[in-house]
């Protein structure tokens, strides 16, 4: 009886051993989750990258706007400038290329001309600002939430992103991508630039860009 007893005893423990070991594995596997988008926000289009944003530069300053508190940095829709107009990329669509700055950072975007909708969208600050580690920190905080929202991510994929900014900073690459989007670097000794564009898949392939996976 007592044999019984013991056996059921180590039986139950080994059960409650495997529900645990069980449930902090799938706790891992959660952790380690790539973001999805929860919303779409890519569509298709004859430009070069192959796609484009499916929202306009007032809509996405709103959304991107409104996410900004922390940072104390405000994205005012009437404050865009443009930068250039008459732009035309290598498959003939024609776009303006905008800017809107702040007393910390500049934001860049470039819209096309027939559509309206967004082709890129990013930010930029003076290259030695980046020296400040709190500046930094902030400046790939930004980056990552224009991700966020450009990519129809959810809020707590923020801190992926800035893992991914962080690394095609320190990396030799000048573009990584991940989904449906390339995140490209522009760097010299005045100005460090950080962009979200979305691309085709065939147009990544071709190019043979560098997919991104986490750290």
């Amino acid at each position: 009886m007592n044999k019984q007893k013991l056996l059921l005893s180590l039986t139950a423990a080994i059960l409650a051993l495997i529900l645990l070991l069980c449930g902090c594995q799938s706790g891992e596997e959660k952790k380690d989750a790539l973001p999805i988008p929860i919303r779409t926000t890519v569509e298709a289009s004859d430009n070069s990258f192959g796609a484009r944003y499916s929202f306009t530069l007032g809509k996405i300053s709103k959304d991107i706007g409104r996410n900004l508190g922390s940072l104390r940095i405000e994205l005012k829709e009437e404050n865009w400038e443009t930068l250039s107009v008459g732009l035309i990329d290598d498959n003939g669509v024609k776009y303006t290329s905008y800017c809107n700055h702040t007393d910390s950072v500049s934001f860049i975007a470039a819209v096309e001309d027939e559509s309206g909708k967004v082709m890129n969208f990013g930010c930029g600050c003076g290259s030695e600002q980046l020296s400040d580690s709190a500046y930094r920190s902030s400046f790939l905080r930004l980056a990552a939430l224009i991700a966020v929202q450009t990519g129809g991510y959810s809020d707590d994929s923020t801190a992926f992103f800035m893992g991914l900014f962080q690394d095609l900073l320190d990396s030799e690459e000048e573009a990584l991508s991940y989904g449906e989007t390339l995140y490209f670097k522009s760097i010299d000794e005045k100005t460090t630039v950080l962009m979200t564009a979305p691309c085709s898949e065939q147009v990544m392939i071709d190019k043979q860009y560098k997919n991104y996976s986490g750290k």
